[in-house]
């Protein structure tokens, strides 16, 4: 027979067995990784899971704050990979940059900011994966400045459809020129073309196009310069990036875009946007 016999220090629950007189303490079932799947997973709120707990808004709050921050840790039987890398943001102030396996679908490291994404992140990221005995095959990413000159690892690709976006912000999505409008045409279609394919329309255009291109005037300073520096600019994005944009032609299975990691961007914040205002 098992009788209450009083607390311990820790004001917990003693119990006491009258037939061989041991004490003990029952412990409650860890409920917070539950918690944190029928937060995230479930889409829950915190009223919600208190009243399903009959506790407090304050208790699964602590409940969920209590929570370690999974670390990265090389999954098992993955040597060779793919990697995707970007960063994505909640407001200005915080963001995560990942670094997921194009092969094997995994995410391999993360790396949690309170700030912009700088270089010394991608290159934390890269010792990181060399560290732990990965093998590199190539690496796709965006056009954060300075990013390819530091990838020397693996054959570097640039995500065609951040280059089809810079080159829209750049001209809008109506310019006002005949060049503005082929030169966003023809970006649209990097997708669908070879390197030799786009080299080719991309220096028709630049022939066709010379004498607008290198049309001056003076501006308000009085100094004589380029008319058309945006579409200018938007010419260089596509030339400077050229080396980078069909690295995928000599890589078997290598992705063009980083379409496989934005998704995962778009999942997530599909599941936090429930928790508005989530701090």
């Amino acid at each position: 027979m098992v009788v209450k016999d009083g607390k311990n220090s820790s004001k917990n629950q003693v119990f006491k067995c009258k037939i061989c007189l041991k004490r003990f303490v029952v412990k409650r079932k860890d409920k917070t990784q539950f918690l944190l799947a029928s937060y995230i997973k479930e889409k829950k709120i915190l009223s919600t899971l208190a009243k399903n707990n009959k506790t407090s808004i304050s208790t699964i709050q602590r409940a969920l704050k209590s929570i370690d921050i999974a670390k990265p840790a090389k999954p098992e039987n993955i040597k060779e990979v793919i990697l995707l890398v970007d960063a994505t943001y909640w407001g200005t102030g915080f963001g995560v940059v990942v670094f997921k396996d194009a092969i094997s679908k995994k995410f391999i490291w993360w790396h949690f900011v309170e700030r912009t994404e700088l270089l010394d992140d991608y290159k934390l990221g890269l010792k990181w994966c060399l560290n732990n005995g990965y093998i590199i095959k190539a690496i796709v990413a965006d056009g954060l400045k300075g990013l390819a000159k530091i990838i020397k690892q693996a054959p570097f690709q640039i995500c065609q459809v951040h280059i089809q976006r810079t080159i829209q912000t750049k001209l809008t999505k109506k310019p006002k020129s005949a060049a503005g409008v082929e030169l966003l045409e023809l970006s649209k279609r990097l997708t669908m073309l070879s390197k030799e394919s786009f080299i080719k329309e991309l220096d028709l255009w630049q022939e066709k196009h010379k004498e607008f291109l290198n049309e001056k005037s003076i501006d308000d300073s009085g100094r004589l310069r380029y008319t058309h520096r945006i579409l200018r600019s938007a010419h260089y994005t596509l030339k400077r990036n050229i080396a980078y944009l069909f690295t995928y032609e000599n890589v078997e299975n290598l992705p063009k875009t980083n379409n496989g990691l934005e998704s995962e961007f778009a999942h997530l914040k599909t599941k936090l946007r429930v928790h508005n205002g989530l701090k």
